[in-house]
């Protein structure tokens, strides 16, 4: 059934607030775009944007798109997939300028009316990645670079650092599933070296690469088992973690869950990253980048209203 825009307008502000559209509307230089099927009216460039984030929120397929919205935007559904692919790239701009790293002041800000186990009360950054579903292009092989284990099919890995309101100070571009947490670390020695001075880092055992790699960066893993003791039952040796090692993982868990997985928010929040991805890797990367900076805005809102309270 047909959409009137004030009607798919109220669908996208359902999840997307209309403080955050206008933002993004007001970023897009649109005459410099090339947009098939564009129309004369000056609330053209509205409806175009509108209808790209909708599309995406809702995860809506080009020809049922066109169908919904031709009572204001008579296009194709050729042009309508051009279009979308050149907004989501102006779209991933916006995003991008809302994941800002900052330093470890502003992270310790963040972090210091949050009530911490004593064993990590100096942590101020988590770190987490994962994989979002691509389309394969061919049958699925378990070897190709782009198959994860981690979903049982084809997709991308996307990498990053959280401060411990749950904003996304670091999103990586999307990589291959099979580079390990750590070797992403090794890869990435350098740039993390210089831009992470001062980090406390709470990550799962993946990143125990970034344990004793880096100077005045920290990262908490879990410990592991290391007393062994005897089975009676099984009848063998095996090991156990100590008391104040088993305390630690359950703080090491407390501090990661306060940080709300900001992945299956997103996810919660484009339905089009929940279904294998259809465009290809560098719209999915936009797609994923845009998706990060309106979940950020959120946040950032969020955040600041409870804050003043």
């Amino acid at each position: 059934m047909p959409l009137t825009i004030r009607e798919l307008e109220k669908e996208v502000h359902a999840k997307v607030p209309k403080d955050c559209m206008d933002e993004i509307i007001k970023s897009i230089d649109f005459d410099d775009l090339n947009l098939w099927g564009k129309l004369k009216p000056k609330h053209n460039k509205k409806h175009h944007i509108y209808v790209a984030v909708y599309k995406d929120l809702y995860h809506i397929g080009f020809e049922k798109l066109a169908s919904k919205v031709k009572e204001f935007l008579k296009i194709s559904k050729n042009s309508f997939c051009h279009n979308q692919k050149v907004l989501r790239k102006q779209l991933a701009k916006w995003g991008r300028s809302q994941i800002v790293l900052d330093d470890s002041a502003e992270w310790n800000d963040v972090k210091s009316d949050i009530d911490l186990p004593k064993s990590l009360a100096d942590t101020n950054l988590v770190a987490d990645s994962t994989d979002f579903p691509l389309k394969a292009t061919k049958r699925i092989s378990k070897k190709n670079a782009d198959y994860s284990y981690k979903l049982g099919k084809y997709g991308q890995r996307f990498n990053s650092f959280m401060d411990l309101s749950g904003k996304i100070r670091y999103l990586s571009v999307g990589y291959s599933p099979k580079v390990h947490d750590s070797t992403f670390l090794k890869v990435n020695h350098q740039w993390i070296q210089e831009n992470l001075q001062g980090g406390v880092c709470c990550a799962d055992s993946h990143y125990s690469y970034g344990k004793h790699a880096f100077e005045n960066i920290k990262f908490y893993i879990k410990r592991v088992p290391t007393i062994e003791v005897w089975n009676e039952e099984k009848q063998k040796h095996e090991k156990r973690l100590t008391e104040e090692d088993t305390k630690f993982n359950k703080d090491h868990s407390d501090v990661r869950s306060r940080v709300e997985n900001p992945f299956a928010q997103i996810k919660n929040l484009f339905h089009s990253l929940i279904e294998p991805f259809e465009q290809g890797k560098t719209q999915l990367t936009y797609l994923v980048t845009f998706a990060v900076g309106v979940y950020n805005w959120k946040t950032t809102e969020k955040y600041f209203v409870e804050g003043t309270d």
